[in-house]
């Protein structure tokens, strides 16, 4: 008698959403452990990008752990006349880098994640940028709206550039960090998503 022949299991959405949720913390965890050297390019390039366009505003761009200093060149009497020396702004990357371990997570929870290495490119060509223009744009941001007149003029000279600040530096802190690790997720794992959601199949056929 002939065997029957097993049929693959479909992936099933709640299977799926209860792995990233227990791998979540996992990620995170090991991110921020790793967090003091994957910090350093950012500050670097950062260091680089704001010196490059802004040399007259900013002198420096230093990490602190997990935080960085960036050390302006505008007198601090400006803001506080009690204080002296530089002005010194302190910024928190992590707030623009938490795409890795999310996609890890949804990578991991894919069961075929594939070659994890291929991670590391996908960070350096596509998350480590996002997390510099979010750091750049925080500074920005900054300059603009919580220094005085004289210093925000030197970043842009007018009302339509500060509008148009505000809602890229909107765009790359809320948005951009979250929204892309779904897309590069969606993009290296079709064949499981359409496998996920039977639906999708009639939108790509």
């Amino acid at each position: 008698m002939p065997k029957p022949q097993k049929i693959a299991a479909q992936p099933r959405i709640d299977a799926f959403v209860l792995r990233i949720l227990l791998l979540l913390p996992f990620c995170f965890g090991l991110w921020f452990l790793l967090s003091l050297p994957l910090l350093a390019p950012v500050a670097w390039l950062s260091d680089g990008l704001l010196k490059l366009f802004y040399p007259d505003l900013i002198a420096e761009v230093v990490q602190q752990v997990y935080t960085l200093d960036v050390i302006t060149r505008i007198d601090s009497q400006h803001i506080d006349a009690s204080n002296q020396g530089l002005l010194v702004l302190t910024v928190n990357p992590l707030l623009y880098g938490y795409g890795m371990p999310l996609l890890v997570a949804l990578m991991l929870a894919g069961l075929n994640p594939g070659p994890l290495g291929n991670l590391f490119w996908v960070w350096l060509c596509l998350l480590l940028p996002i997390q510099v223009f979010g750091v750049v744009m925080a500074i920005l941001h900054t300059l603009v709206f919580e220094m005085p007149v004289s210093v925000a003029m030197q970043v842009t000279d007018s009302e339509t550039g500060r509008n148009i600040l505000a809602l890229i530096n909107q765009f790359s802190s809320l948005i951009l960090p979250g929204l892309t690790p779904f897309i590069i997720w969606f993009y290296l794992q079709q064949d499981y998503l359409l496998e996920l959601i039977p639906q999708l199949k009639r939108l790509y056929s």
